[in-house]
Order: structure tokens, then C-alpha cells, then sequence
């Protein structure tokens, strides 16, 4: 740890810990370090790994040369490699409503909640994939409302979204 200073040591091991366990859990690079900013074995062991994939000589100390390593490495596989990005096609605003006749992406998934539930429910059948909230979707919104103590206006807001979720989960546990 020649390269940090004393002040920031302890937070500059746990970023150094940090980068290198998501490097092995994105390329299996290094070995699994837990970040706890001290840098014993493990980590001197990790960084020696580090070293010695990518060229640069293995004393398991981080200088300026490894440090900068790691940072372009991290930086790569974070951008190129890494795990899947999450998608969020739900509305950010936490008192979001659902409008009947909308069209919007976020019907997929709402549908596909329906159908995965909808044998548990006598009042709808197979709904049509699609990105519209359609006059058939309405119906099992309301009915999914009403069986659930719900307001049934047929309008989806947090409350309804949730408990659909909820059933959702509930649903696909049991087939599990």
C-alpha cells in the first residue's frame, strides 16, 4: 500500500477490495476478498493474482502501476462485461397510476403477472401479449382488485401493482 497515504488508507484497501471481488465475480480474475480495509493476506494475496494476470510484477503491494491496473480493468469489464443492467420501465413517481388505454411497455409485464396468476382466478382467461390496457385487461385488473379488497376501478395504481407482484411471487415460488 505505498501508493495511498495514511489518512485515506483504510478507505482506499476497501475500494481496492471492492473493485477486486467484482472483477472476480464478473471474470472470475481474482480471488473473493470481503472489503473490510485491512490489508492482510487475502487482499496481498488478491492483488498478487491481479499482478500476475495482467503483466505486472506480483509483489502483492498496489503502486501507482497496479492502482491504475485496476482501475482500467474495473473500469472495462464494469462497462463491457458486467453483470445485466437493470431495465426500469415502471413510472419513478411512487403514487404512479396505470390508465386504461395507455400503451406502454410496461403492459408486458403486467400481463405476463395476469397469466402467471390467472389459474388461480376463474374471472379472465389467457390475456393477449401486447402494450396496450385493453378493455380485457381492465376486466382482470378489476376482478384482481375486488378479490384482493381493492378498490375496483380498474386503474393500477401502487396498492394494485404491489398485491399483483405480490401474487406474482407467490405464484411462480410454488412451481419452483
Amino acid at each position: 500500500m505505498e501508493y495511498f497515504d495514511s489518512a485515506n488508507k483504510r478507505y482506499a484497501i476497501m475500494q481496492i477490495q471492492q473493485k477486486l471481488r467484482e472483477l472476480d465475480y464478473w471474470a472470475n480474475g481474482t480471488s473473493k476478498i470481503a472489503p473490510d480495509g485491512i490489508y492482510g493476506n487475502m487482499t496481498r494475496g488478491a492483488v498478487r493474482t491481479f499482478q500476475e494476470k495482467y503483466g505486472i510484477n506480483p509483489t502483492g503491494i498496489v503502486d501507482k502501476e497496479t492502482w491504475d491496473a485496476i482501475n482500467t480493468v474495473h473500469k472495462y469489464v464494469k462497462n463491457n462485461v458486467g453483470g445485466a443492467k437493470a431495465v426500469y420501465i415502471f413510472p419513478k413517481d411512487k403514487n404512479f397510476l396505470i390508465l386504461p388505454g395507455i400503451t406502454d411497455d410496461v403492459m408486458y409485464v403486467i400481463i405476463h403477472m395476469l397469466n402467471t396468476i390467472g389459474e388461480d382466478y376463474d374471472d379472465w382467461g389467457a390475456l393477449p401479449y401486447g402494450n396496450s390496457y385493453g378493455t380485457d385487461v381492465q376486466n382482470a385488473i378489476r376482478s384482481f382488485q375486488r378479490k384482493n379488497l381493492i378498490d375496483g376501478s380498474g386503474v393500477i395504481d401502487p396498492l394494485t401493482f404491489n398485491r399483483l407482484a405480490d401474487e406474482y411471487e407467490r405464484t411462480n415460488s410454488k412451481d419452483m
